[in-house]
Parts: structure tokens; sequence; C-alpha cells
């Protein structure tokens, strides 16, 4: 019986590995083969979605669990406001971690900065709701959940990830990345909170939508 019990157990933790792989390491590579020219735009933000995808799949299928174990669940009204103030949170953090950017004297990639002013409104449009959506499956609900399931330990559950979506932001320059470490500590310290990737991806949505187009938009009238 408990030759069984193990085996089973066994089984469990390989194929949440490799669910783990699936959402870690696979957008890793797709930035690889783009940062080396092998992948356009397009291809690089379906790959993103087509990686995204797989993983429910996979959770759905292979793992045969349910959405609720993605942090797909009940978004109310008072959930959607909740999503609102992370992303106004997050709109804080973006010119406190400009002001120490600068401090500190920090690098920002001018090449990322320049190819963002340079494209279309529906294309920036598409660009943040491909990173919420996404970046938050693979970067925080699924991880996160396997993570505990696995360890039981909800600091190693939230560091794992947060470290891969730091590093995942490495071309923007070390500038960017103290934005990103502090908006992506925020949004996994949010999730481990209500544990519900629907507030995530709104206030995700929020800050990009807000920095991606309506800043811009902004400046480039004044």
């Amino acid at each position: 019986m408990n030759t069984v019990s193990n085996i089973s157990i066994s089984t469990r933790k390989t194929t949440i590995l490799t669910g783990l792989i699936l959402a870690l390491l696979l957008p890793a590579g797709l930035i690889t083969f783009a940062s080396l020219g092998w992948l356009n735009k397009i291809t690089f933000e379906i790959g993103y979605w087509a990686i995204a995808f797989t993983l429910i799949a996979y959770a759905l299928l292979i793992e045969q669990k349910s959405f609720s174990s993605l942090g797909f669940r009940k978004l109310s009204f008072k959930g959607l406001l909740w999503g609102i103030g992370l992303g106004l949170l997050l709109l804080i953090v973006f010119p406190v971690a400009s002001v120490l950017i600068k401090l500190v004297g920090l690098e920002v990639s001018q090449e990322n900065a320049k190819a963002l002013a340079g494209m279309p409104v529906y294309s920036l449009f598409l660009l943040a709701l491909r990173a919420a959506v996404t970046e938050e499956i693979l970067y925080r609900s699924y991880p996160i959940e396997r993570l505990i399931a696995v360890t039981g330990s909800k600091a190693v559950a939230a560091a794992v990830p947060l470290l891969v979506f730091i590093v995942s932001h490495l071309s923007w320059g070390l500038g960017h990345l103290l934005f990103v470490t502090l908006a992506g500590g925020i949004l996994t310290a949010f999730y481990l909170w209500k544990r519900n990737i629907w507030i995530n991806i709104i206030g995700h949505f929020f800050v990009d939508f807000v920095v991606f187009m309506l800043l811009p938009l902004f400046i480039a009238k004044s």
C-alpha cells in the first residue's frame, strides 16, 4: 500500500515539475530566441499566448485540475475594484522606481523604449493584454499554486517564479529591473493574498495600459 502511495506521490511531483518547466522555462527560451533575432514581434507574441494556453490545457487535461487550481476564481465587483486598486498601486511604484533609477545611476534600455514608442496604439493594447494575461498565469498563478502544493512553503512558491520573472526582463536594462522587481513583488504578494488571478490580470493590464498607451499620448500632446 505504501509503495503504491509513494509511486502516486512521485508521479504527481513529476507532473507538476513538467508543468513548472512549461510555465517558467519555455518563456525563457522564447525570449532568448527573440533576443537572437530568430523571432519577429508577431511570432513572439503568438508564442507567449501559445505557451499560456498550452499550460492551461495541461492543467485541465493532464493534471486533471480545475480552472480554480490556476487561480481562475469568481470575480466579484469587489474583486474588480481590488484589481483597479492594484493597478493604481503599481502606478505609484513607477515614478518611485524612476527616481531611484536616476539616483542609483542605473541604465534603461533605450532600444526597447524606442521600439514601444514606434508601435501603433492597437499593438500597444495587444501587448499590454498579452503581458497581463500570460505573465500572470505563467509567473504567478500556476507556479505559485504548484510550488505550494509540492513544497508547502509560500516563501519558496513566491521567490522562484518572481526571480524568473525578473530575469525575463533583463534585456530592458538594469534600471527597468528595479521597477520589475518592485512590481513583480507586489503582484506576487497580491496573488498570495487574494489567490484570484483575475485581480492580478486587471492590475497588471491597468498599469501597462497607462504606461504604454496613455502616458506616451499625453507626453506627445504636451
